[in-house]
């Protein structure tokens, strides 16, 4: 019995361990669960703190307030017409024109365009002409005897060379490749000025001591001359300049410089010149390109001399243009030679330029024949050298050329070929 009741005490005990680690393992699990549920909660809270703070449109309604305080508004409307082309008998247009704008300030148009036609007009996309223009359309159809509402947005630039500023709205039809409707919109520009071109090349005559140039500008009002302030680059540092003004038109003005022509180098003068409105942030840029009038142009200057079996001599090809710079110089380089001229009186040509050349230590023969009416001449060049040379041989060549008595010198080579 004492051995029944031990064994069952033993029993009663390792039951009682056993329960104890069942409990602890579910304790174990009811921990572990509780730790993972906790870890997947403090994860998801970090990853949103790590997200941008959304917004809660106040600075964004503010930024948009601001810039619709800049822009000015305008309410405009336009018809829409029928103007058949060779392309597309369909097409549809629209014109507006508006009042004066102000170079530089911006502005909200607010289009209202009328569709009179029994259909509508459906578009899949709008795209303007400038990159200082966006156009907004919500729909995508101007319904049929209707409207629709458009708004633009548009910076008018503070460089507008003519004073008028052109802007087109082109509707892509439901193919995008092909147009529906153009809307072009037109208008004066106030309170701009610009040069006329943007680049500007003046060659100097050879007999001119003294360099003038004028440069055009356009200026609008209300900005007025004594509004401008002129600036040139450094390497037209040896000019003097100032603003000149049109009694007769107060939108014409004048950048003027003056120097000797022997302060500009021979390989000329590229500089930028500025106009800037002394209060504000307005500029207008050309670059003037000086250079030296050429009394002729030769090409190429190098020869590529060919051995002639027949001749036995080398051969070669070249073309001289002389250009006629005034009228008085063409006057005084002619001379009179038989025949008559459609007045009556005689033919007058310019005198054939004389060309001579030095290879090497040689003189070659140069024949020189007009083209046509022309002022290019032909040069045909034989050499008749003592011995014959390899295609590795390279000589000096001098070139003398006398043009209306005014004679240069080019210096450069030839090489040769015996096919």
């Amino acid at each position: 019995m004492n051995r029944i009741r031990v064994d069952l005490e033993a029993v009663s005990l390792v039951s009682i361990v056993c329960q104890g680690i069942m409990l602890a393992r579910y304790r174990l699990r009811v921990l572990t669960v509780t730790a993972l549920c906790l870890w997947a909660l403090n994860s998801v809270e970090q990853d949103t703190s790590e997200l941008p703070k959304k917004s809660d449109g106040v600075e964004s309604r503010d930024n948009e307030k601001k810039a619709a305080e800049e822009e000015i508004a305008i309410d405009c409307h336009a018809l829409i017409e029928h103007r058949p082309t060779n392309f597309d008998p369909d097409f549809l247009v629209a014109k507006l024109d508006l009042p004066s704008l102000d170079g530089g300030k911006k502005y909200r148009l607010n289009i209202t365009l009328v569709n009179p036609f029994e259909s509508s007009i459906q578009f899949s996309g709008v795209s303007v002409s400038c990159g200082c223009a966006k156009f907004v359309a919500e729909g995508r159809e101007i319904p049929a005897n209707g409207q629709a509402e458009f708004v633009m947005h548009l910076d008018v630039p503070n460089q507008i060379p003519t004073g008028r500023g052109v802007q087109a709205a082109k509707f892509s039809g439901l193919d995008p490749s092909k147009d529906v409707l153009m809307l072009r919109i037109e208008y004066d520009v106030r309170n701009v000025f610009a040069f006329t071109r943007d680049r500007v090349l003046v060659e100097v005559p050879k007999a001119q001591d003294i360099v003038v140039v004028s440069l055009p500008f356009r200026i609008i009002a209300p900005i007025t001359q004594n509004d401008l302030k002129l600036e040139l680059g450094k390497e037209l540092s040896d000019f003097s300049a100032k603003l000149l003004f049109d009694d007769k038109n107060s939108e014409i003005g004048y950048v003027q410089i003056e120097a000797a022509r022997k302060v500009i180098p021979r390989l000329g003068i590229v500089e930028e010149i500025v106009l800037r409105h002394a209060g504000g942030k307005i500029e207008s840029r050309t670059v003037l390109h000086l250079t030296h009038r050429a009394i002729f142009t030769l090409r190429p200057e190098s020869l590529r001399l060919i051995y002639d079996s027949e001749s036995e001599t080398y051969q070669a090809m070249a073309m001289l243009k002389v250009p006629v710079a005034e009228e008085s110089e063409a006057n005084d380089s002619e001379k009179l030679v038989d025949g008559a001229d459609r007045k009556g009186g005689v033919v007058r040509e310019r005198v054939p330029p004389k060309v001579g050349l030095r290879i090497g230590d040689e003189v070659a023969n140069v024949v020189v024949t007009r083209r046509g009416t022309t002022d290019i001449y032909q040069l045909t060049i034989r050499y008749d050298s003592p011995e014959r040379k390899s295609s590795s041989d390279k000589l000096d060549l001098r070139w003398k050329i006398d043009v209306n008595g005014v004679e240069q010198v080019i210096e450069s080579y030839a090489i040769f070929s015996n096919r």
